[in-house]
């Protein structure tokens, strides 16, 4: 490997991986090789203070087409929502989908807390 080689690795493109959140996790998911041109599960995690409210937003993530699993979340005392859907984990994708899930979930008093992945 030469230099050339290393060092593309390593400069950041910041149209790819914006120095906001998102792009950072990518940047570093990235760094660690992982293949982010590959379509994989996407997990958005969103916490709301009471079942009725959570369930609620199972019901309209689940009509956009979204894997929903919702289940109480002991340590931050709320309930948790995991959407799932199947994407490639683009900065654009990402904040896209973080986005309008935020938007759905803050209707019935719910916030983001983060999304992930596996590695590919």
């Amino acid at each position: 490997m030469g230099i050339g080689d290393f060092l593309k690795g390593r400069s950041r493109d910041l149209s790819r991986f914006p120095e906001d959140e998102n792009g950072e996790v990518l940047w570093e998911m990235h760094r660690s090789g992982d293949d982010l041109t590959v379509k994989r599960d996407m997990d958005f995690a969103f916490l709301f203070p009471e079942e009725g409210r959570a369930r609620a937003f199972e019901r309209k993530a689940a009509a956009m087409g979204y894997e929903v699993d919702v289940s109480w979340f002991k340590e931050k005392r709320a309930w948790d929502v995991q959407c799932t859907i199947e994407l490639v984990p683009t900065h654009v994708n990402v904040t896209r989908i973080e986005g309008e899930l935020s938007a759905v979930a803050a209707t019935e008093g719910g916030r983001p807390d983060g999304w992930g992945c596996v590695a590919q």
